[in-house]
């Protein structure tokens, strides 16, 4: 395709089949993030605050933008969460993204929002847990049988292949049934199914919590839960740990420290985070903190952000580009 012609067409339309079918992996989607966090160590993101209230009769919305200069391209997601959605037949978190050219702003791309979402949230708890995971670290505690729970599986044994057994809880007993069907036998990983989430935390190595995201919080992870040595990965903001546990932490680590308290200040979360000792800018510039012993306990906030979303997507796009994939729509103009 000529510059003229690319000019003049529409964006590409990618729905969940056509990236599923991409061929991308977590690991890659993990190396194009820390990419993109080592341009935002040097400034040169743009990365305003993420937009995010609760709707009056339950749910979410949000928005977020990011604009990478020296990747040539900008992006933004609208998205919305509903945990009365399934029963209807929906996915609880629904959405769309935009990929537009840095230079011009010409529309690109447009990207289902869950499956990039749930894909570089994946990506960057790999992140964390190659870097933080304790030395031959074996067992898992997943809270949230859902995407996350079986994406970050898959993401945690890539990166720590030293894990073994798996304990997931789910509020809901469907889910924990489908997780066992589906994913005993992957990964060369133990599943069980356990009734508490008290169960899926006590000694386990890592633990990821990725429930619905909501006012009140369960704080069901309380400090004696937490085996030494753990990671705790938290995809729900602080929505399932205590005050106390947080506070316990030898060390506490985000995406971004920035996002993080923003989202103390205007939205309410992460109430019980007090201190962020690194986030993936910093580490990126090779100056932060890391785990200095095997007893040490540590807790990661994802606030998930534009940047990780944009990473993402530019890599989508240049796969798609590659086998030609999803629908071009219509120019806008003319």
């Amino acid at each position: 395709m000529t510059s003229e012609t690319a000019a003049r067409s529409g964006p590409r339309y990618l729905t969940t089949s056509d990236l599923e079918a991409l061929g991308l992996t977590i690991g890659r989607i993990a190396d194009v993030i820390a990419e993109a966090f080592r341009h935002k160590a040097a400034g040169h993101v743009v990365s305003p605050p993420m937009t995010f209230f609760y709707r009056d009769k339950g749910g979410w919305f949000n928005s977020m933008v990011c604009s990478i200069p020296p990747l040539g391209f900008a992006g933004c997601k609208f998205q919305a969460g509903d945990s009365t959605n399934p029963a209807r037949g929906l996915p609880s978190i629904q959405g769309m993204y935009i990929l537009c050219e840095d230079a011009g702003g010409r529309m690109v791309a447009i990207i289902d929002a869950r499956w990039l979402t749930a894909i570089r949230t994946a990506a960057v708890g790999a992140l964390f847990a190659r870097r933080e995971a304790r030395p031959g670290a074996a067992s898992v505690g997943i809270l949230g049988c859902g995407v996350q729970g079986r994406l970050q599986l898959q993401a945690f044994k890539e990166v720590v292949p030293t894990i073994r057994r798996c304990k997931a809880y789910d509020t809901d007993t469907g889910h924990g049934s489908r997780y066992l069907e589906e994913m005993s036998g992957r990964y060369g990983v133990e599943i069980e199914i356990v009734d508490t989430p008290e169960a899926a935390v006590r000694g386990s190595d890592i633990v990821m919590s990725s429930g619905p995201i909501a006012k009140a919080r369960s704080c069901a992870i309380v400090p004696e839960l937490l085996a030494p040595g753990s990671l705790y990965i938290s995809l729900d903001r602080d929505c399932y740990v205590s005050d106390a546990a947080v506070s316990a932490m030898d060390l506490v680590f985000s995406d971004d420290r920035e996002a993080l308290f923003h989202a103390k200040e205007h939205e309410a979360s992460f109430t019980s985070v007090s201190r962020v000792d690194a986030d993936l800018g910093e580490i990126a510039s090779g100056n932060a903190v890391t785990r200095r012993s095997a007893d040490e306990k540590i807790a990661v906030f994802v606030n998930g952000l534009g940047i990780e979303d944009l990473a993402a997507a530019v890599e989508v796009l240049r796969r798609a580009e590659e086998k030609d994939a999803g629908l071009h729509l219509p120019p806008q103009y003319g």
